[in-house]
């Protein structure tokens, strides 16, 4: 995969992460800042900011962690 195509596919992937806690906050599952949602993508793991209402959450906003190295594994 080149390296634009991943770059479109993790935006892709941390728009519906960012939608998925907008959808939650709706359906009245969680409310707003508590929980976090994340997904893997590849050799790294996208993470919601802890405390940042969903409300004003884009995409930038969500974290990228190894899942293996300097800080640790999952």
């Amino acid at each position: 995969m080149s390296k634009k195509a991943r770059a479109r596919q993790e935006h892709e992937l941390r728009t519906g992460i960012v939608a998925a806690c907008r959808h939650m906050n709706a359906i009245g599952l969680n409310q707003g800042t508590s929980g976090n949602i994340s997904a893997r993508f590849g050799d790294r793991m996208l993470i919601t900011p802890t405390g940042l209402p969903y409300g004003e959450m884009t995409a930038d906003h969500i974290a990228s962690m190894p899942i293996e190295g300097d800080y640790g594994s999952w």
